[in-house]
């Protein structure tokens, strides 16, 4: 529901995948989330969501520990794709 719950799940039990919109309710969003997991629990792969994300930002998004980032809208088979090139091999970045 908000940032900050999103931290909380991460501190009560193993999250393998977290999807997170950029922008949430709360003071915490997605770049947040991201580094916090990325900190506390290097190998969940995190994958954030925008409406309104430069190639720019991407990069450097990724290069900040996100495992992809996806441009709104997306479809169910690029989510399909997406989940087959992250949980394919052993490394974290897609």
């Amino acid at each position: 529901s908000c940032g900050e719950d999103a931290v909380e799940v991460l501190k009560s039990k193993k999250i393998d995948l977290l999807l997170s919109d950029m922008r949430m309710p709360g003071k915490i969003g997605g770049e947040q989330i991201m580094a916090f997991s990325c900190e506390n629990f290097p190998e969940t792969r995190v994958v954030l969501m925008s409406c309104a994300m430069s190639n720019e930002d991407r990069k450097q998004l990724i290069s900040d520990g996100a495992s992809e980032c996806l441009q709104k809208p997306f479809f169910k088979q690029e989510c399909k794709d997406l989940l087959c090139r992250l949980f394919s091999s052993n490394s974290k970045a897609a």
